[in-house]
């Protein structure tokens, strides 16, 4: 369970070793990834929505209102060597 203040980024990462579903619980926030080429997508996620992240796809959680979120790994954080691998994909939304 991720709790995510306003303004606050959760994220800046990719996954070598598993697929994460993220699903918003309550609040809303935007979800910034990038697609193979490096060009930004931007999903705009609020309660009850649910994204599948794949595999070394970078992404970055920017809460817009308090968000609750669960996030589901198809594999077992402490099997994956490293489980994260962090990317500056954003820094601070606003300043976009």
């Amino acid at each position: 369970m991720l709790v995510i203040k306003p303004t606050k980024i959760r994220g800046n990462h990719y996954h070598n070793e598993f697929v994460e579903y993220f699903l918003v619980v309550q609040g809303f926030g935007v979800m910034v990834s990038r697609d193979e080429n490096g060009k930004e997508i931007v999903f705009h996620l609020s309660k009850g929505q649910c994204l599948k992240i794949q595999k070394k796809i970078p992404h970055a959680f920017y809460a817009i209102e308090h968000t609750t979120a669960m996030a589901f790994l198809t594999k077992n954080w402490d099997k994956c060597n490293p489980p994260i691998v962090h990317e500056d994909l954003i820094q601070n939304y606003e300043e976009k």
